[in-house]
């Protein structure tokens, strides 16, 4: 017999409604608190489902959708795509190609190089073999050096030309 989640009552796997029998053992929620074709709650509290505090999320304290673990949607999207980067990281070598920076993971890029199919950081849900065949386009590097990598304001002409320019202030 299935458990409400919302009042904890048990309730029947099957039910008839209007001569028919429903098969209702997929259910969440008792028809007391949620009836058929009500989004409402029906329980005596008033409360709406929605608004029915059941748990708090282990990471960021979220009431709302709340999965398996005891954390949230967001919270659990974080976590995947922290430890593919973690791993993405370690399997380039851990440390920045060109200065050697090898501290927090927040600082690295992955840089691409030969082409590109998606972006490493969208990648929690993809497989690990996909994530690596992306990887190996890229060059890990810091934030800093993949800055100065993509910046075209270090070139020749761009120096030039800066140093021409007059503009509003004079210098």
């Amino acid at each position: 017999m299935p458990i409400c989640r919302v009042c904890n009552d048990k309730f029947p796997n099957k039910i008839k409604i209007d001569g028919q029998v429903k098969n209702i053992s997929n259910r969440k929620r008792c028809l007391k608190c949620s009836p058929f074709g009500n989004s409402k709650s029906g329980c005596p509290s008033e409360i709406s489902r929605h608004d029915k505090v059941i748990g708090q999320c282990r990471v960021c304290g979220n009431t709302k959708g709340l999965r398996g673990g005891g954390r949230c949607h967001s919270c659990n999207t974080k976590i995947r795509r922290y430890k593919m980067k973690l791993k993405a990281v370690e399997y380039l070598g851990g440390k920045c190609l060109i200065c050697g920076y090898d501290k927090n993971i927040i600082g690295f890029d992955f840089h691409h190089v030969n082409g590109k199919d998606f972006g490493i950081g969208n990648c929690a849900s993809k497989s690990w073999e996909t994530v690596k065949k992306e990887l190996d386009k890229c060059q890990l590097l810091c934030v800093i050096c993949h800055r100065i990598e993509h910046s075209n304001r270090d070139g020749d002409n761009f120096i030039k030309e800066t140093e021409k320019y007059r503009g509003k202030y004079g210098f």
